[in-house]
């Protein structure tokens, strides 16, 4: 599903995208035998994340990054992706400090 995802968000298709990132999630939950969610689960919820800022619901992309960086808190892409959702918020300062620390 995830693969599903990927293509649908490099075809510029982001709602399917979103929806392919979500059965994903649903699949892998929040299972013991990868550490709860783990890894996987961060770079799925990032994945969505950018995929929701694309469709213009930052709000929702932010939930999503911030469950993504509670999980993997130096990955750059998730770092990345939530300065992006900052700046589409209108907060740039936060979004440069972000971006400096990614």
């Amino acid at each position: 599903m995830k693969e599903e995802g990927d293509k649908a968000f490099e075809s510029g298709k982001y709602r399917d995208a979103v929806y392919s990132y979500t059965k994903t999630l649903d699949i892998i939950g929040f299972d013991e035998k990868e550490g709860g969610g783990g890894p996987l689960r961060a770079i799925v919820l990032a994945s969505r994340a950018a995929a929701l800022l694309k469709i213009k619901m930052p709000t929702e992309a932010l939930a999503d990054i911030i469950m993504s960086l509670d999980s993997q808190p130096t990955s750059f892409r998730a770092l990345r992706t939530h300065a992006r959702v900052r700046m589409a918020q209108g907060f740039h300062e936060e979004a440069i400090a972000i971006y400096i620390r990614a």
